[in-house]
């Protein structure tokens, strides 16, 4: 951690001058959360030293983030979320965003590059997904990309994540409750109904209040549901979910 952190305030400070050239008419809102005081007061740092960029919160917690945004005004146009935190993590952030923000851009940046976490932050709705280990210039030109519409990831994890988007079109056309049931059947699977239905939400990358508000049960009851389904297929996340049902429609 204090080499990466040593690294990270080595280029920053290379970059400075440069940072300080680069004028632009119109600098990006950011809301930064990372619950790790001394990574997150760097990155507020490298943010910072570039006047392109203006942080205007800069949160522990993924609870900290959404209070925050119900009371900016204006908005900030990206965040950048931590994926591990405390009690909410930062995909689960994703989803409450995307729910009542719809056109938020939002990063995720984290020490982890496994593809399953991707994958979930993808479905969940994010628009890049970052390693800490990142270069300063390479983190300032993937914000802009993101800004300008592109989704942006490391290139070892895009090919799988590829896939597997392409795969949640074909899920896509067809998702009946007929055909999730057999699919799930061919596992010896059975599930009611009401849990295809709640699997097809999620499949769809429906967070667990949305689907509560669908189907007029509390959200609560959504998680038991899921807690239950998990343990009939024998899995624990939503991106092994649709691995599952993916293999099969292969």
């Amino acid at each position: 951690m204090i080499q990466y952190l040593t690294k990270i305030k080595k280029e920053s400070c290379i970059q400075k001058d440069q940072a300080q050239i680069i004028m632009l008419t119109s600098t990006i809102k950011i809301l930064l959360a990372e619950d790790h005081s001394l990574v997150r007061s760097c990155l507020q740092e490298i943010l910072q030293t570039n006047p392109r960029y203006e942080i205007v919160a800069s949160v522990a917690s993924c609870e900290e983030a959404l209070r925050s945004l119900q009371n900016s005004s204006p908005l900030p146009e990206l965040c950048i979320l931590d994926i591990q935190m405390p009690n909410m993590d930062g995909i689960e952030c994703t989803k409450a965003i995307r729910e009542n923000y719809p056109q938020m851009k939002i990063i995720l940046l984290t020490a982890f590059d496994h593809d399953a976490y991707m994958e979930e932050g993808a479905i969940a709705g994010i628009n890049g997904y970052l390693l800490k280990d990142t270069s300063v210039e390479a983190f300032y030109r993937s914000v802009e990309l993101v800004m300008e519409g592109q989704f942006v990831a490391p290139l070892k994890l895009m090919s799988n994540i590829s896939v597997r988007l392409a795969q949640l079109k074909e899920f896509e056309k067809n998702k009946t409750i007929d055909n999730l049931s057999r699919l799930l059947s061919k596992h010896t699977i059975s599930l009611d109904n009401k849990e295809l239905e709640i699997v097809r939400l999620i499949c769809l990358g429906w967070s667990n209040r949305m689907i509560a508000e669908d189907l007029y049960i509390t959200e609560g009851t959504v998680k038991n549901y899921v807690s239950r389904m998990y343990r009939k297929m024998s899995i624990h996340t939503r991106s092994e979910l649709m691995r599952l049902l993916n293999d099969e429609q292969e």
